[in-house]
């Protein structure tokens, strides 16, 4: 997966080079992992849930190596007891393997839990069907037909939910 995305991609576009696509990969990784821009009030917001105690955990389809430097280097780390990437679960989401064992790994129950995300597929569907409640992360407000438990456009909202 690291590097077929790139593959993939440049075959289409007639380059069969696998060694081309590998460099690719490495760099995109390396360059991505280097981001430190965050949303608006992503800092604010965690601050507020760490004065309310809350226990905060991270459920990725990224890379571990990769989620770990962009938390380091958004000076978000510290908020998050736990980051489960699917290399961990054995599973992406919306699979429900990643977020049972995440609830198993934080010692949570569905019923503590609140899953927020920003996408309708693998975030909210993943964790309805785990009966985990959700807050829609919808900064676009684009229309769908999901029903997830909460919506919000903008991260500070969550102090209505939370």
């Amino acid at each position: 997966l690291i590097f077929r995305r790139f593959y993939i991609s440049l075959k289409e576009s007639g380059l069969h080079n696998l060694e081309l696509s590998k460099a690719i990969a490495k760099d995109f990784i390396e360059i991505s992992s280097l981001q430190t821009k965050t949303i608006p009030g992503a800092h604010q917001i965690l601050q507020y849930l760490k004065r309310k105690e809350y226990q905060l955990h991270i459920i990725s389809n990224g890379f571990s190596d990769v989620q770990m430097k962009k938390l380091n280097n958004c000076k978000i780390d510290s908020f998050f007891t736990t980051v489960i990437t699917s290399e961990d679960a054995g599973a992406n989401k919306p699979n429900q393997i990643i977020f049972n064992y995440a609830l198993k790994i934080t010692k949570a129950s569905p019923q503590n839990s609140i899953m927020i995300g920003d996408n309708l597929k693998t975030d909210i569907k993943g964790a309805k069907k785990s009966l985990i409640d959700q807050v829609y992360f919808n900064p676009n407000k684009i229309k769908h037909r999901e029903k997830p438990t909460f919506e919000i456009s903008n991260l500070l909202e969550i102090k209505n939910i939370l």
